[in-house]
């Protein structure tokens, strides 16, 4: 399939007319697409059916978690305005936004100054916080799912692995769903997850932000796993001096192996960076 081309059976899913494919992902495509009762414009994104060999039970967890998503209305959460399987292929519809992922800003910028940090994992946990609120995980926050917008706002996207909470990994023996560099010790063991999982995928995607390298690496996917949850991952002024003490500690706690010695909430999290604001 040449860049840019949707699959030739796909022109319309979800009532949403396919204009191109914007991106491509280890589990599906994201196509930029057309509503066509809203008139705006959607990005959709498509994870063939066959290849995720999910149950009954497991779409029908993936249709709640994405029920659950529909219901956010929050400036740092991109709205979902559709789900289902359609074609041959499990779908996700969102608002279309303009922005760059947090991926291409790193991957431009390098490391980022500590006070746009501070900003941008406020507007993530203040979104997460409105995620959990309605009883789901994202389960998959990293950089890529990051959206940085012109006026400086993040916004958490793609809901394509959202799951309720207190359910284990539902992707059978032989995977597990995520992107190991950011996953939680219990998202890497498939552990029944909470909102606390999604902090520490944020400790990580703030330590890549401050750092421009993850904490945890590995020769293989399998390695990086078990580094989650075995290997202490370095403290973030030992690889940037310059950042504050109280960046260092709270990167830190979200970093915690054990969930209960993280944050207890993602509006926990967000009191804390408030004062670190309040102390700049």
């Amino acid at each position: 399939m040449p860049d840019g081309a949707a699959p030739a059976e796909i022109t319309d899913v979800g009532g949403c007319r396919i204009v191109r494919v914007i991106g491509r992902g280890a589990s599906g495509i994201v196509c930029l697409g057309r509503h066509r009762l809203l008139d705006v414009p959607v990005a959709v994104k498509l994870v063939y059916a066959p290849a995720a060999r999910w149950s009954t039970d497991e779409e029908q967890r993936f249709l709640r978690g994405a029920r659950a998503a529909a219901l956010i209305q929050h400036p740092n959460v991109v709205e979902v305005l559709n789900a289902g399987r359609e074609a041959g292929y499990y779908y996700l519809v969102q608002r279309y936004v303009e922005a760059r992922t947090l991926r291409q800003v790193i991957d431009a910028e390098g490391a980022l100054e500590e006070a746009r940090v501070v900003r941008l994992i406020r507007d993530l946990a203040s979104g997460l916080a409105a995620v959990h609120q309605v009883g789901i995980v994202h389960r998959d926050v990293k950089p890529q799912n990051v959206l940085c917008t012109a006026d400086g706002r993040a916004m958490l996207t793609d809901f394509g692995l959202a799951r309720p909470m207190a359910t284990a990994d539902i992707s059978g023996d032989s995977s597990i769903v995520g992107t190991p560099l950011y996953m939680s010790p219990e998202q890497c063991e498939g552990k029944p997850l909470d909102g606390r999982s999604d902090l520490y995928s944020l400790g990580v995607t703030a330590f890549e932000a401050l750092t421009g390298t993850v904490p945890i690496t590995g020769s293989t996917p399998l390695d990086v796993l078990r580094g989650h949850i075995e290997r202490q991952p370095p403290r973030l002024r030992d690889v940037r001096p310059a950042v504050s003490q109280e960046m260092d500690e709270l990167v830190a706690r979200l970093l915690a192996k054990d969930p209960a010695d993280r944050f207890p909430s993602a509006t926990d999290l967000v009191a804390a960076l408030d004062e670190i604001q309040e102390g700049e």
